[in-house]
């Protein structure tokens, strides 16, 4: 009978060191606080006795260094969970006999921008000419690649994140129609307009769901009656993100 007894001990004993196994500090790495505990203030490269300070479960922080038996974190989320508490951007110390599987958990940073490569498709329907200063019809379609950066929805509880919205920097190159009036061309003819090549740069907004609205600088390049012409131009117009380049990570 105290064998069985002493079996059964040494059993829920090594049942609970696995369940809350020691886990070894990364410097640089992110963990999430699983279980409340305190630590101590860290400043001028030394552990401030007296006051200690909550880290609350739920809370992140990162571990700045590990020297023997003391590990230095520094805070990045604050949470409520006692009198004093370990606030974002401060640095602490905590024993490393504190970083177990029954404390803490490894936490994998998400940033609140991510960057990648986009390819639009977009169309300009109107151009406001630099030179006679007046608004003629666009009839622009045309590809851009541009540089985006993804903004991080708003945090959901148990939700991984999210990047639904984003800014692009672009340049495009399009072919378009350009009227022949006296805007474009000081010659009269029965002819309406000729087909002319575009390019330029802009700024893209793109929604969920990849539908983009832009502001863009143009050039229209077209011959005309032996005479070559440039037209300079902004416009705004809507295009829709259906390629992304170096986008791996979107989620």
């Amino acid at each position: 009978m105290k064998t069985l007894i002493t079996i059964a001990a040494l059993f829920m004993f090594e049942s609970t060191l696995f369940a809350t196994g020691s886990i070894e500090p990364k410097e640089k790495q992110s963990y999430k606080v699983i279980t409340d505990f305190t630590v101590k203030l860290y400043t001028d490269d030394e552990c401030v006795e007296g006051n200690k300070y909550s880290v609350c479960a739920g809370q992140i922080f990162k571990v700045l260094s590990v020297t023997g038996e003391i590990v230095v974190i520094k805070i990045t989320g604050t949470k409520w969970c006692g009198d004093t508490q370990a606030i974002t951007g401060s640095s602490y110390c905590m024993e490393k006999s504190k970083f177990s599987t029954a404390n803490v958990e490894e936490h994998e940073d998400i940033p609140n921008v991510k960057g990648g490569v986009a390819v639009v498709l977009f169309a300009v329907p109107m151009k406001f000419d630099f030179k006679t200063y007046k608004v003629y019809p666009g009839g622009e379609i045309g590809g851009a690649v541009g540089y985006r950066l993804r903004f991080k929805d708003k945090d959901i509880p148990n939700k991984a994140a999210t990047y639904s919205t984003s800014l692009n920097g672009i340049v495009f190159g399009g072919f378009t129609t350009v009227p022949l009036n006296d805007v474009n061309s000081s010659s009269a003819t029965e002819i309406s307009s000729v087909g002319a090549f575009s390019w330029g740069g802009g700024i893209g907004y793109t929604f969920n769901g990849g539908v983009q609205v832009g502001a863009y600088l143009g050039i229209d390049y077209y011959n005309f009656g032996g005479t070559k012409y440039r037209n300079s131009w902004i416009s705004i117009g809507i295009g829709y993100e259906f390629i992304r380049i170096f986008d791996a990570d979107r989620r």
